[in-house]
């Protein structure tokens, strides 16, 4: 925006309705007096009788005489959760087991098979003359 147009923009003044002023009196004449009703009651005091601050001493005395009162914490039961680590377990273990068909397989330890190969037929061993090379032996 350009030096002058701001200039104009700043300097521009515009005379409000008559009617937004009568309005802003009355709310400001109101507010005047909620500020007063306000402030009394800010500055008011009652003075309590002389047996309620008997009372109140005497409570006062009797709280600073005892022990004060612990809060009570978060106490984590061992025991508990001893029981609800075991039961997970369990827990765990069945599913393991039932998601295994065989429920001998966990403690079986399965031999590898030995991959049966045709004998060479590069080497230089002599061969019987009546065995026939088969690629299904």
């Amino acid at each position: 925006m350009n030096p002058e147009m701001q200039r104009r923009l700043y300097e521009m003044e515009v005379a409000p309705p008559p009617a937004v002023w009568e309005k802003l009196s009355l709310n400001i004449d109101e507010i005047n007096a909620d500020n007063l009703i306000a402030s009394k009651v800010l500055n008011a005091e009652l003075v309590p009788p002389a047996s309620v601050w008997e009372k109140i001493d005497s409570t006062i005395n009797n709280v600073v005489d005892e022990k004060p009162v612990q809060k009570k914490g978060t106490v984590i039961n061992l025991r508990r959760l001893a029981v609800a680590a075991i039961f997970i377990g369990v827990v765990v273990t069945a599913w393991i087991l039932i998601r295994n068909n065989d429920s001998r397989a966990l403690a079986r330890v399965e031999n590898p098979t030995r991959e049966q190969t045709s004998p060479d037929t590069n080497t230089t061993q002599e061969k019987d003359p009546n065995l026939i090379d088969s690629p299904f032996t």
